[in-house]
């Protein structure tokens, strides 16, 4: 007969035997097997029961990989990302790096360096001097060292996201740079005791000073509950604070309230109002429940041409700028996304081309009215001649 898959004997009871899958361990105590009483010593008993034990534990296990899952992409929800920064923050975490490395710096030599022989004195002294070449520069024999090698360990460690092609990472970049090469020049001061050219940017910061933790960024839901409340605050009339509702739904929608503010860029704003010029009149009413994506979509297929005039577009750029500039001034991000010459002017365009078109003197209504009024003067044979 041949061998149930699964199935253990010992000491003529039967057991399910199964392997725990390696990803799944550190939840099993990082066990690598999981064994269970089948509570039998038949052989043909033991072999029904363990095909039905066996699909149950892959249940679980399936459970355990789905919550794994769901734990991996809240953890990547809540990672920062970090496509724009001001001076004042991007100067807080090179900071930060700092410190510690001073921290490491002052730690070797209270322990080790101290304690050098005069040749390794030598040695040690000769490797600063060649990391403070390559990190001012290079020459003919090295290249220069750029500060990316420790920026990008030290967004691992924070759990940062920042894309080297984004504005934050070439505003920091530089940064961490001058940060290693006064952390250089310092352990050579030390060392040497003799004065040697600083960065100004670290003249008050030392291995002792102490610095707040990096913040987490404001999302597009906590800067659209800031704006309300300053328009309260600011005792702007309600028709005001009504004129910002639709702008504020748009954005949340289309991004969603959990959004990073530094996520939201100039690139999705111009896709943002691209899509506006798509969308059509009142599509909240005309099209419920559907998506600004969907409405779209929806109207093509009806081929629905209605869709929202120049002048309503130019009121939504102006409310979704006004929302940024508070964000600005608030300092919560560096500069405007919506704030693009190339969008208002293709907005300004269309209302042009509306105030071009002949307009009628007159609306259908009140040509019926003017009409109903004059009815006699109108028909014919009104007027009789004698």
């Amino acid at each position: 007969m041949p061998r149930q898959s699964g199935l253990l004997c010992r000491k003529g009871r039967f057991y399910l035997n199964m392997r725990v899958p390696k990803e799944l361990r550190p939840l099993y105590g990082k066990k690598e097997t999981i064994r269970k009483s089948l509570n039998t010593a038949s052989y043909m008993e033991a072999a029904r029961l363990v095909r039905f034990e066996s699909f149950r534990q892959e249940a679980e296990f399936e459970e355990r990989r789905q919550e794994l899952k769901a734990k991996k992409a809240a953890s990547e929800r809540q990672k920062i990302r970090l496509l724009e920064i001001n001076d004042k923050d991007a100067h807080m975490m090179v900071f930060r790096w700092f410190v510690e490395q001073e921290k490491l710096s002052q730690e070797w030599w209270e322990n080790d360096g101290i304690h050098l022989k005069h040749d390794e004195f030598d040695d040690a002294l000769d490797i600063l001097r060649l990391d403070e070449t390559g990190y001012t520069g290079g020459n003919a024999t090295m290249d220069g060292a750029t500060g990316a090698t420790e920026l990008e360990r030290f967004l691992k460690k924070e759990e940062v996201v920042c894309p080297k092609e984004s504005l934050a990472y070439k505003k920091l970049q530089p940064l961490f740079r001058k940060a290693r090469l006064e952390n250089i020049r310092r352990s050579i001061e030390q060392m040497t005791r003799q004065p040697v050219k600083h960065e100004p940017l670290f003249a008050k910061v030392f291995a002792h000073t102490e610095l707040q933790p990096m913040a987490r960024p404001m999302t597009l839901g906590e800067l659209l509950a800031q704006f309300q409340k300053w328009l309260v605050d600011a005792k702007r009339a309600d028709t005001t604070r009504g004129t910002y509702k639709i702008p504020s739904r748009i954005l949340s929608e289309v991004f969603g309230k959990d959004a990073p503010l530094a996520s939201i860029t100039r690139e999705k704003m111009e896709e943002l109002f691209r899509l506006l010029t798509k969308l059509p009149v009142n599509a909240a009413q005309r099209y419920p429940g559907r998506t600004m994506e969907q409405a779209v979509r929806e109207a093509e297929k009806r081929k629905d041409t209605n869709r929202l005039k120049g002048k309503t577009l130019q009121n939504y750029f102006d409310n979704l700028s006004a929302i940024f500039n508070f964000a600005v001034e608030k300092q919560y991000i560096a500069s405007n996304p919506a704030k693009d010459r190339y969008l208002r002017s293709v907005i300004a365009a269309d209302i042009d081309d509306e105030d071009a078109r002949p307009k009628a003197l007159f609306s259908i209504a009140e040509l019926n009215r003017f009409f109903k009024a004059h009815a006699p003067l109108h028909r014919p044979n009104a007027l009789k001649c004698n």
